[in-house]
């Protein structure tokens, strides 16, 4: 028998010792062909590059509310 036969009947029979879980690098990719990018390379593609501008967006109106609350809180502490 040679090697390539050994391993193939025994992952067919499955011994707890020599068992793994599957990792992320076995999986496939999906039907597109490609797979997820992740880290800085989420940026890389037109659609993630908007969520560059909503999280800079959300975090000025954010600071801006803050400013005008304080602001706000001032003028109606003071009359």
């Amino acid at each position: 028998m040679n090697k390539q036969n050994q391993n193939e009947e025994s992952d067919e029979g499955g011994s707890p010792e020599n068992t793994r879980a599957p990792s992320p690098e076995d999986a496939k990719p999906a039907a597109g062909g490609s797979r997820l990018p992740s880290g800085f390379a989420v940026f890389t593609t037109f659609p993630h590059l908007l969520f560059i501008f909503e999280f800079v967006f959300s975090f000025v109106v954010t600071l801006l509310y803050m400013i005008h609350a304080m602001f706000s809180l001032i003028r109606w502490k003071s009359t």
